[in-house]
């Protein structure tokens, strides 16, 4: 079991909330892919559920293209390369508290990065770039969750050590 693996199979014992992981995918998700990228507008934020536990994100750009950022660098791609057989929905989570630019700002700046290559899985992953295009600032929930549950994971263990 990885480091990761070990962290989300301890947060899902927790309170700790978990994006993705728990939801079982259907095994033909793609008419419900089909209705979302029906409702899809330029610059939403797309959320692709993964088996692993954890979400691939993706900007909206139109045409049935998505521009997101894997290890080997920011891409466009078909929306149906990417969603495979995971379920896709539009996840524009910070809407409520963020200052939303019009759909082909959002889209302008996702083209700005093509083709850069800096992935970092903690500080640079598709997350924070979709953020940054919608938003204007990097943010991953993901992550925060992993750094919450390595503290609830590291508690536990510190609890047991001095009174267990």
């Amino acid at each position: 079991m990885s480091f990761l693996d070990a962290l989300f199979s301890a947060s899902s014992s927790s309170s700790m909330p978990r994006r993705t992981g728990g939801r079982r995918i259907p095994s033909d998700p793609r008419s419900k892919n089909q209705d979302v990228l029906s409702r899809c507008k330029e610059g939403d934020l797309l959320e692709f559920t993964r088996q692993e536990g954890f979400a691939h994100w993706a900007v909206y750009v139109g045409g049935g293209r998505v521009i997101h950022r894997m290890d080997s660098g920011i891409r466009e791609d078909s929306f149906w390369d990417i969603v495979g057989r995971s379920l896709a929905k539009i996840n524009n989570y910070l809407d409520g508290e963020k200052q939303v630019p019009p759909g082909r700002v959002i889209v302008e700046r996702a083209r700005s990065k093509l083709g850069a290559v800096d992935y970092d899985l903690v500080s640079k992953n598709c997350e924070h770039f979709v953020t940054w295009c919608r938003y204007g600032e990097e943010r991953s929930q993901q992550v925060r969750n992993v750094v919450a549950a390595t503290a609830v994971v590291a508690g536990k263990a510190l609890v047991n050590h001095w009174f267990g």
